[in-house]
């Protein structure tokens, strides 16, 4: 999956049995979850469990975009 500067945040909803293996192949990935106040950023390499129930929005933080691995469980 690659993420592009240009696009808008794209939404990662997982529901309470969910959970999502995020890994970072390149570029840096700006990440957050809805209801929080607190946003990530992972860079090439970087790898996050995300859980569920919860929406997630992911975006790029340059223009050369992120590529990233996503393993939904």
């Amino acid at each position: 999956m690659t993420v592009a500067l240009e696009q808008a945040p794209q939404a990662l909803h997982l529901r309470a049995w969910e959970s999502a293996h995020l890994r970072v192949r390149g570029g840096t990935l700006w990440l957050t979850q809805d209801g929080k106040p607190d946003d990530l950023f992972l860079a090439s390499g970087q790898q996050l469990l995300l859980l569920g129930p919860a929406c997630y929005r992911l975006g790029a933080l340059d223009r050369s975009g992120a590529e990233l691995i996503l393993q939904k469980n």
